[in-house]
């Protein structure tokens, strides 16, 4: 007998009630834990775009960083609601990086304009004021950096180790066999090991 989980796909259908986001949500990160270092490092990369940003934009002067006017804890904090959400939202929390290509890189790319401008309305239509056009500009950039930096580095990884394992991988160049030559051995090596064919 099936033993089913508490909160998975199978116990809402055998309770005969459909999940709803958060409970989606709850499932999806259960199958995969790893999706929550993504959320981890994006959280991270918010922190860390929003003071490189605001630090550059006023040179490293931090009374001018700390004035009530800048509203500099107000936008980090919309920021590190906004962000997370964003990303789950246009579906960068699904599927595996491992595999990314440029779909994925222009699906973060809108996901980060989402972003600034979901920032930008959030931040006025709280009657903030005083939001530096440099700082949402560089702190876009640099979150568009960091974050794909954080997603495109499981491919990179994967690349990198696949390319190890074909480069020890042992050749060897058949001689005598003709038209049977398999098409996909390449003889553009230095490392050959000469196999001669029995006669027949």
């Amino acid at each position: 007998m099936k033993r089913i989980q508490p909160g998975s796909q199978d116990c809402w259908r055998e309770r005969g009630e459909r999940p709803g986001v958060v409970e989606k949500s709850m499932v999806q990160f259960r199958r995969n834990p790893k999706r929550l270092l993504f959320v981890a490092g994006d959280i991270v990369a918010v922190l860390l775009a929003n003071f490189l940003s605001i630090a550059l934009r006023f040179d490293f002067a931090w009374p001018a960083i700390a004035r009530p006017t800048q509203r500099t804890l107000e936008l980090l904090l919309i920021d590190l609601l906004v962000t997370p959400l964003t990303f789950y939202a246009t579906g960068l929390y699904q599927g595996y990086w491992k595999y990314a290509g440029l779909d994925d890189l222009l699906r973060l790319v809108r996901a980060i304009a989402y972003r600034t401008v979901a920032v930008i309305v959030i931040f006025y239509g709280l009657g903030f004021y005083g939001l530096s056009r440099a700082v949402v500009i560089m702190s876009t950039v640099l979150l568009l950096l960091m974050a794909g930096t954080l997603r495109l580095g499981p491919r990179f990884r994967s690349e990198l180790s696949h390319s190890r394992r074909r480069q020890a991988g042992h050749r060897a160049l058949i001689i005598g066999a003709g038209d049977r030559w398999p098409n996909w051995i390449s003889p553009a090596s230095s490392a050959w090991t000469a196999v001669v064919p029995p006669r027949i």
